[in-house]
């Protein structure tokens, strides 16, 4: 949507950051909800909407009920 010059230094800063390797690298919930959410971020800037809003809607129904089973079992114990 912004050209070739945009997309090559959106790939350079996000590849140099250093947090984004770190926590890349760590099995956390907040990384596979960042990988969702970088998706509906695309297709909503090629204007698919209602997909992007499928996507975003699902993935914080998964990550958030995950929160809610760790929370329900600390409960628990």
């Amino acid at each position: 949507a912004f050209g070739g010059r945009a997309r090559i230094l959106t790939v350079l800063i996000c590849s140099t950051q250093f947090h984004l390797m770190f926590y890349g690298s760590r099995m956390l919930p907040n990384i596979f909800a960042m990988i969702l959410v970088n998706a509906a971020s695309g297709l909503l800037l090629k204007g698919n909407n209602e997909r992007a809003f499928k996507l975003l809607t699902i993935s914080s129904a998964i990550f958030r009920f995950e929160l809610s089973l760790y929370l329900a079992l600390l409960l628990l114990m």
